[in-house]
């Protein structure tokens, strides 16, 4: 898909873009391209985005009646 639509492209120009599945509202910031033996061909990250800390929830207290 990515080869037919986007043929004017790199791979590193898709870091930042908003993830190419449809339903997927995330941005594109790590890529990595494997060879046909499944090792790392190259990888390509966006270290300007910050990594969001998943979000911890306050403690609910029990109220003692």
């Amino acid at each position: 898909m990515k080869a037919t639509l986007y043929c004017d492209k790199n791979d590193k120009d898709f870091l930042k873009y908003t993830c190419l599945t449809p339903d997927c509202r995330g941005v594109i910031s790590h890529i990595v391209i494997f060879d046909s033996m499944a090792q790392v061909k190259c990888e390509f990250e966006d270290k300007t985005l910050k990594k969001r800390e998943p979000q911890k929830h306050p403690a609910k207290h029990k109220v003692s009646r």
